[in-house]
């Protein structure tokens, strides 16, 4: 049996605004039976409501807001 260990990062103000938290950033890895991993996947997704990314995740991630531009959205 293989496994998938999802990783979703989020971006937004959850307390501060009326706005969904949105997906800016989704990972995966599969591992075998033996919990080798045997596959990877990782893919920036372009924010729609915060365009500039939140100080926490800033930090969290060292991304800059720059690294999304060229991403695509979540349709």
């Amino acid at each position: 049996m293989d496994y998938i260990i999802l990783d979703i990062e989020f971006n937004g103000r959850k307390f501060a605004s009326d706005l969904p938290m949105e997906v800016i950033e989704i990972g995966a890895v599969r591992l075998d039976s033996s919990l080798k991993a045997i596959d990877e996947f990782s893919s920036l997704v372009k924010p729609v409501y915060f365009s500039k990314l939140n100080g926490f995740i800033k930090k969290k991630n060292g991304h800059s807001p720059r690294r999304y531009r060229s991403s695509r959205r979540l349709s």
